[in-house]
Formats: C-alpha cells, sequence, structure tokens
C-alpha cells in the first residue's frame, strides 16, 4: 500500500475517533481578517445569501488553495500534512483539474519513520475523473477513479464555500481589502462536523484519490473525550458583483483547558482501556479568482 494511503487511513481514524495519546502536533495560524467599517444595508447573513446565490451563474474560474493536518498519539503515530494546490475549473465544459504539491512528515510506533515529498494532479470530465501521483520520485500513472466534476468542485472549488456554509449564522465583521478587491467579510457559524467532513475529504483527494463522502462518516469526538479549542470560519465576497473572493477555516480539538472532569488532560475510559486525549488541528484557506475562459492542459 502507497504511503498516502496508510496516511489517509489514519487520518480518518484521528477525525473519526478523536482519542489520540500523549503531545501532538499543532498549527500555528491566525487566519483572522482585519476589516474595518464599512457600510452596507444587509445582514451578514443576507451577505452570505448573496455569495452562495451569484455561484450559480459562473462559468471559469481558478483558485489557489493551502491544506495544513496536524495530529499526533504518543506511542502510536504521529503525523503532520502541508499542502499548496491550483485548481482550473470550466463549469460550461464540465472540466477540472487540480494540481497539488506537498510533504507528509509521518511516524508510526518505534519502527516507521519517514518524510514524503508528492505531487498530484486530479482531473475531471464530467462523470469520470482520472488521477496520478508522484511520490519521492516514484510516478503511479494515470488511473480511472470514483468521483465526478461536482464532487471535485465541492471539495476545491466555489461549491465548496457553500458545503461549508449553507444554512448557518453569519456575521458580518466589516471590510477588506483582497489582492486589490474590496471585500466584505463574514464570519460563518460552520460546525465541526462540516469541517471535520471537509478536511477529510480534501486531504482524500489528494492523498489516496476521490473517495465519496458520506454524511456522519467523520463525527467529532465525543464529550469528555476532547473538546473544541479553537472553530473560526470565514468568507470574504466581493462589494460588486458578490461572489465569494477567499474563504478560510480553522479547527483545533484537544482536551479540555480547565483541567477539570472527564477527559481533562489525563485519562478518559475507552473500551477496555484508558485513553489520553491529544490534539488533531486543520486549517483550509482557497482564493478565487473569475475568468473569462479557463485554458489549460488535461
Amino acid at each position: 500500500m502507497r504511503k498516502a494511503a496508510v496516511f489517509v487511513s489514519l487520518v480518518g481514524l484521528a477525525l473519526l475517533t478523536g482519542c489520540l495519546g500523549g503531545p501532538a502536533d499543532t498549527i500555528d495560524a491566525d487566519i483572522s481578517p482585519d476589516t474595518e467599517p464599512v457600510e452596507v444595508n444587509q445582514t451578514g447573513e443576507e451577505v452570505l445569501a448573496s455569495a452562495l446565490n451569484s455561484t450559480k451563474d459562473i462559468g471559469s474560474y481558478t483558485v489557489e488553495s493551502e491544506h495544513r493536518f496536524a495530529a499526533g498519539a504518543s506511542g502510536f503515530f504521529n503525523m503532520n500534512l502541508s499542502m499548496e494546490s491550483t485548481g482550473e475549473f470550466d463549469r460550461e465544459a464540465e472540466e477540472a483539474r487540480v494540481d497539488s504539491r506537498g510533504t507528509v512528515d509521518f511516524s508510526a510506533f518505534s519502527f516507521l519513520d519517514n518524510e514524503t515529498d508528492f505531487e498530484t494532479t486530479v482531473y475531471s470530465d464530467g462523470e469520470t475523473a482520472y488521477a496520478r501521483s508522484v511520490e519521492n520520485g516514484e510516478d503511479s500513472g494515470w488511473s480511472e477513479r470514483s468521483g465526478n466534476f461536482s464532487f471535485v468542485e465541492s471539495v476545491i472549488g466555489v461549491d465548496g464555500v457553500a458545503e461549508l456554509s449553507r444554512d448557518t449564522d453569519a456575521e458580518l465583521l466589516g471590510g477588506e481589502t483582497v489582492d486589490g478587491v474590496e471585500t466584505y467579510v463574514v464570519s460563518v457559524n460552520a460546525t465541526p462536523e462540516r469541517l471535520s467532513r471537509h478536511s477529510s475529504a480534501v486531504i482524500s483527494l489528494h492523498g489516496a484519490g476521490i473517495e465519496q463522502r458520506q454524511e456522519g462518516a467523520e463525527e467529532p469526538p465525543e464529550e469528555g473525550e476532547t473538546s473544541i479549542r479553537e472553530l473560526q470560519t470565514y468568507v470574504w465576497v466581493e462589494r460588486d458583483t458578490r461572489r465569494p473572493v477567499r474563504v478560510a477555516y480553522f479547527m483545533s480539538m484537544g482536551p479540555p483547558e480547565d483541567g477539570e472532569g472527564e477527559g481533562s488532560g489525563n485519562t478518559t475510559e475507552g473500551e477496555g482501556e484508558d485513553v489520553t486525549a491529544g490534539t488533531v488541528d486543520f486549517l483550509f484557506e482557497a482564493d478565487y479568482d473569475y475568468a473569462e475562459k479557463v485554458d489549460y492542459e488535461a
């Protein structure tokens, strides 16, 4: 089995159980927007709704994204993923191509410790998807994968904004200029379940091909095992067109920091054993640029 597939399996295990022993790798990140007051006769929820509605008539666009994941379990495994992606989407032709590059630091037990540099390409033409990867110079070649254009777009494209923020509360924070574009910034009350599912889907898309998500596949840790230490989700919306310009989220899960109660830093009852709760952090940020026509080679 390829290293990436092993990594994705353990990521799924970490997100599913939330039971990680000992100290864990963490992500030091600050995605808080630097906003200023703006005058607009709309609420945050109305601005967000207009942004989601504006994506319906988008023809072609590109996206630059970053994804980071860190987790650990003392005596079991530690992992850290850092990845950058470039995506090109043509909705009329239903074509998408996403090129990614990154590094996975992974250690398990006392006998496996390695760093893997990888590059992946995912290409979708309508109802068909193909993928290839290069890990430490080893090229997998192209192979057909399950999935389609809509799925790829829901993971890395503008449909991902809707996946994260549909039917949620939102607050207008103010305005910010992003790469010369004046935007409204909205704080979105995205749920841990949605962020966990999206993070897992991003890793699966690039690490082991396309895997269809299932509702409830990644549930948040049970109360008493870990808690949500930090949860932030923001959407930047262009003021004129109301199109999403940027989306970013950061979530950190770990033992409750008050030092009290079950699972608050020492042990939590597992099935037949006690486990110590560690941390799971993930960050995602994507910038969108809308073009008349995407021009790329499949």
